[in-house]
């Protein structure tokens, strides 16, 4: 399936794949949202795709907000 998938981009077509599987998505992703609460949390992009600065960035938009108070 990655191997089409390849293909598939490699010839222009846009794909959206949804993974909770950090590794898959930094082998087959140019660019990922990371979700959270329903809404983009963080996105990266080329370079910055990796397995651990995506684990990085769907810890952080698993952390509850934080209330700065009155």
């Amino acid at each position: 399936i990655a191997a089409a998938l390849r293909t598939l981009s490699g010839e222009g077509v846009a794909i959206v794949c949804a993974s909770g599987d950090h590794e898959e998505l930094s082998r087959l992703c140019d660019r990922v949202l990371v979700f959270g609460a329903g809404r983009v949390a963080s996105e990266l992009a080329g370079d910055a795709v990796t397995e651990a600065r995506i684990a990085e960035r769907c810890q952080a938009a698993a952390r509850p907000a934080r209330d700065p108070g009155p």
